[in-house]
């Protein structure tokens, strides 16, 4: 049962998140990261290029891929390699393939594919000792072939936060059975011909019930007035995984995990750890996060509240889109925080912070 692991990212312009993420998980046992540069504009790689056991390069182009993968057989790649240029998920997906397959030749077993607003950690109770991750993956049995992480999404509290790793400490519980109930509420709702906003109005309920009508509340539009639904996350309700390197070549890397081409049995998976997700930090971060993405992002039309997101990001001034962050998504009161903790709504997670300041505190040493 091997524990060496190295993670991926697949980054454009987040130089303030990197450093702090690579710090963190090579303290958690990380052999080596591999960094794919997608257009990065920002001193990102001059950040990076500090640390040691760093692989960095450019995202694959789609010749690359295609010549890369010849010999794997690759079938699932050319059905999506017309959609390279447009779409950032699309190359991400390559690059992370190719990461697996430079891990395995280097004798790497596992490979954590991330974005840069996420941390990995083996439990969301208890401290985060040196090498957590590597004593997590030391229990998986052999025969499993990827480990499933559910996100925890964080629950911003300083409005104006650059180190968002080190500061946020409540994060919103999973709540699988309710995630289910509003799943399946969707796909009533597609069936019945409701739109998007009908459907995320209808997941709105599904929580705001669950949870006694304590939360979620609705988004104010600052512009219009008009309330926007809100599920529980406004992230993502599903995992990033870890797979094994020498069986990814069986599988197609999805985003969040690794899936099987038809006619091939899928991955052995286990559900383990956590993957906590920063997806709004701050108002700035939320910016940056929207203004720089492709035409590939109009999917998320089907997506109602994160359409919303998107649409008050990258159509209305700095001014305005800060005063509606600062109004519905940063929660800085302490009372509430700790009420939510309570009634089972959100999680205290202190080890990543605490594993921070311990870095720290070795640094001046």
């Amino acid at each position: 049962m091997g524990d060496s692991f190295a993670v991926a990212y697949s980054s454009k312009n987040e130089a303030d998140l990197l450093p702090d993420g690579i710090a963190f998980h090579q303290r958690m046992g990380c052999d080596k990261v591999y960094m794919f540069w997608d257009e990065t504009s920002d001193d990102g790689p001059d950040r990076v290029a500090r640390f040691s056991d760093i692989d960095a390069r450019v995202s694959l182009s789609a010749s690359e891929a295609m010549d890369d993968y010849a010999e794997h057989g690759g079938g699932w790649i050319p059905t999506i390699i017309h959609d390279w240029e447009r779409n950032f998920d699309i190359r991400k997906r390559i690059n992370f393939t190719h990461a697996a397959d430079q891990a395995a030749k280097e004798g790497i077993e596992w490979l954590l594919c991330l974005d840069a607003d996420e941390l990995a950690i083996p439990s969301a109770d208890g401290t985060l000792g040196t090498g957590a991750l590597q004593d997590m993956l030391r229990e998986v049995p052999d025969e499993i072939d990827q480990v499933l992480m559910p996100n925890l999404e964080a629950i911003p509290t300083p409005p104006d936060d650059r180190s968002p790793f080190r500061s946020c400490r409540h994060f919103l519980r999973r709540v699988p059975v309710t995630h289910d109930l509003a799943r399946a509420a969707g796909v009533v709702g597609r069936r019945l011909g409701l739109n998007p906003r009908q459907r995320a109005w209808l997941s709105h309920w599904v929580y705001r019930l669950r949870f006694g009508g304590r939360f979620p509340k609705p988004m104010i539009h600052p512009v219009t007035g008009q309330a926007i639904p809100r599920g529980h996350f406004l992230g993502y309700t599903n995992f990033k995984s870890m797979i094994r390197t020498s069986r990814a070549s069986r599988f197609r890397h999805d985003v969040h995990q690794w899936d099987a081409p038809k006619g091939v049995p899928p991955p052995r998976s286990i559900k383990t750890g956590n993957l906590l997700h920063f997806a709004y930090p701050s108002a700035d971060l939320l910016m940056r996060k929207y203004r720089q993405r492709g035409p590939g992002f109009t999917k998320f039309e089907a997506f109602h509240v994160v359409h919303q997101i998107l649409l008050i990001a990258t159509e209305l001034d700095d001014e305005t889109v800060r005063s509606f962050f600062g109004s519905e998504f940063v929660i800085d009161d302490e009372s509430l925080l700790a009420k939510y903790v309570r009634q089972g709504i959100a999680h205290r997670i202190d080890g990543p912070a605490e594993a921070f300041e311990a870095m720290d505190n070795a640094l001046r040493v």
